[in-house]
């Protein structure tokens, strides 16, 4: 590409000019007699200017990104090499404490209390005398957000020393998946662990695609969330967000760093997928969650003439920036570059089974959280040819564990990380149970379903925030988990209680009867929240609702068999089909929706609540009216007899 060209002659320029300059000062070091600081300067000043040069010289053989110029190509190598260099002791810290995860968690303990020992928290509820795992669990009981409102309330309000000893930075909002948003306090500690995140990630890196890659940049596919701040001015935004302290590190990306504070959905991803797909040297494509991906896919398989044009002529076609921002991405745009816009165009109109890699020739990996089961979907369409996998398992309320296997190409598995967070776990059938006796990380069993208990430095003891996790292994003395669901989106309208996992098995099992369907998104209700919509008698018998949407209008649709659902979950759960055979539950109401009600739903959501673009899952227990009313709007067959 012409930029890299031209960045590698300036490149070359520098190392000439450097090695030159170190020359004469070595020179003058060793015709210097009398004053030996002078003779010490210059011979150290002549030592760095050939590093530099030698560096130079090396940087031009790496590939380089596309947009990169002089002073941002030594930004990102040096960058690079920071993380590289410092990432050694976070990383034996980390392999420490997964063979004695017991240590490093009673450890993390001791720094918790410590830190927050001077809280009106810590005084209230009398953690001062708490000294080990077995106190805390002794002292303090399990707890949801509510305990913690009033307290994070005060702390929005400036005060000091309630919940934590540090000063909040950042209140993190929840994205609410399982009810109203929470908030979080953030303070500088988040960067420490968040260090241990990222030397791991280094080192994984380096592991499985080489050292090879360090000017290749990445594209994230991220939108803006709208700024707010509480009346004490501390920033409110989801634990994602990336705050303007973070601007240095925006030099590893493709999209130059206006892009980052686009708040359209549609709009900041079409310009961040603009700017990677300019740069045919790539070296990564990240996002949050395997659906956002999916609809960034189809985003360029619907506008790639769009793109091609704005990378040949260097425009940039939105319809919701601010004029300003959009002034700076077309000067980023560099007056537009034909020939790459051209190979687009052959690579787009050959179809997009495996498009990444085509259109992305050296890139190494695609990193996706996947909550919904659809990586083998994407390995087998956009993403063939490369590794996808999340990178860790992480919630607002803290970073639980990391993906050490990042070329398995099944369901992702995470090891935990005892160092950056204390856990307890609630064995599957007491999740019902107020306060369930819990266990500790060295005490679960292979094959068990847990829900997960965190204790945090943010303030939170024994919190139960809602994920739900299955032991696969243990790596060395630590467990390897994968995700199973939310407890907070558990059915349960008779005791019955269906995780999503069976729900979905079920959905697509019933899909399997009919011809030329193919499921898009799916969602369900429980019949006592549409009891709450119509404000009448409420049914004598629950069941639930379920809404799935279609890849197509079937040609004839009455001859679909709706009553598939029902059977389907009789098989895939035994207390469903117990409850069934009994009368207890009554058969599932199944609409089918009108194409597209999910993105409604999407938009609806992210205009009514505080979650954001980034942070949004589809919901598939609703739990709202509002969101039950638009999604039976939106159907255009139902078996409803009733």
């Amino acid at each position: 590409m012409a930029g890299s060209s031209l960045v590698r002659v300036k490149l070359v320029s520098v190392a000439f000019m450097t090695i030159a300059l170190g020359v004469i000062l070595l020179q003058f070091a060793s015709n210097v007699h009398e004053k030996s600081w002078q003779r010490i300067l210059a011979g150290c000043a002549g030592i760095i200017s050939v590093l530099i040069s030698t560096v130079s010289v090396w940087m031009t053989l790496q590939r380089i990104s596309y947009g990169h110029g002089l002073i941002s190509v030594y930004s990102h190598f040096l960058l690079m090499m920071l993380m590289v260099f410092t990432r050694y002791p976070k990383v034996k810290r980390c392999k420490a404490a997964w063979k004695d995860p017991r240590k490093a968690q009673e450890d993390y303990l001791k720094t918790i209390l410590k830190a927050n020992l001077n809280t009106d928290y810590a005084r209230d509820f009398g953690l001062a005398s708490v000294t080990s795992l077995t106190d805390l669990k002794k002292q303090h009981p399990l707890t949801t957000y509510e305990r913690y409102r009033p307290y994070v309330d005060r702390m929005a309000k400036g005060e000091r020393n309630v919940l934590t000893g540090e000063r909040t930075e950042r209140l993190a909002l929840t994205s609410g998946t399982t009810g109203k948003s929470k908030m979080i306090p953030y303070g500088k500690s988040l960067m420490t662990i968040y260090s241990q995140l990222i030397a791991l990630s280094i080192e994984l890196r380096v592991n499985a695609f080489g050292m090879g890659n360090f000017l290749q940049r990445e594209t994230t596919l991220y939108t803006a969330p709208k700024l707010r701040y509480t009346e004490a001015g501390i920033l409110m935004g989801p634990a994602s967000m990336i705050p303007p302290s973070m601007k240095v590190i925006l030099v590893i990306y493709s999209s130059p760093a206006d892009a980052f504070q686009i708040e359209d959905p549609i709009d900041s991803i079409y310009v961040h997928l603009l700017f990677g797909l300019r740069d045919r040297n790539l070296r990564s494509l990240n996002c949050n969650f395997t659906p956002a991906l999916i609809s960034a896919m189809r985003m360029v398989e619907q506008r790639w003439p769009d793109i091609v044009r704005d990378t040949e002529i260097g425009t940039v076609t939105t319809t919701k920036v601010s004029p300003q921002i959009h002034q700076a991405l077309v000067r980023a745009m560099d007056g537009g570059d034909p020939e790459r816009a051209a190979e687009l165009k052959k690579e787009f109109e050959k179809g997009f089974e495996g498009i990444l890699k085509r259109v992305w020739p050296y890139m190494t990996h695609v990193q996706a959280i996947d909550p919904t089961g659809v990586k083998e979907m994407l390995l087998k369409s956009y993403v063939k040819g490369l590794p996808l996998f999340g990178h860790s398992l992480v919630a607002t309320e803290g970073i639980l564990g990391i993906n050490l296997w990042l070329h398995n190409q099944g369901k992702d598995e995470f090891v935990l990380m005892p160092n950056v967070c204390v856990l307890e776990f609630i064995p599957e059938e007491n999740i019902d149970e107020d306060q369930p006796e819990t266990l500790l990380m060295d005490e679960l069993e292979v094959g068990g379903v847990y829900e997960i208990v965190i204790t945090q430095i943010f303030g939170i003891y024994r919190f139960r925030y809602g994920d739900v996790i299955k032991v696969k292994r243990y790596h060395f003395n630590t467990p390897v988990v994968e995700f199973m669901y939310r407890s907070g989106q558990i059915l349960n309208v008779h005791s019955e209680k269906l995780d999503q996992g069976t729900v979905k098995s079920a959905i697509e099992a019933a899909l399997g009867h009919w011809s030329n369907v193919k499921l898009e998104e799916y969602a369900v209700a429980e019949s006592m929240l549409l009891d709450e919509l119509v404000m009448g008698e409420a049914d004598p018998c629950p069941y639930y609702l379920v809404f799935l949407e279609l890849d197509k209008a079937p040609d004839d649709m009455n001859n679909i068999s709706l009553e598939k659902v029902d059977e389907e979950l009789c098989q895939h759960s035994f207390s469903y089909n117990s409850f069934r055979e009994k009368g207890s539950i009554a058969p599932p109401l199944v609409h089918i929706v009108k194409p597209g009600t999910f993105d409604r739903l999407h938009d609806f959501i992210l205009d009514n609540s505080t979650t954001t673009a980034n942070q949004y899952k589809i919901p598939r227990k609703l739990r709202t009216t509002a969101t039950l009313e638009l999604m039976l709007d939106s159907s255009i067959r139902s078996n409803d007899s009733r």
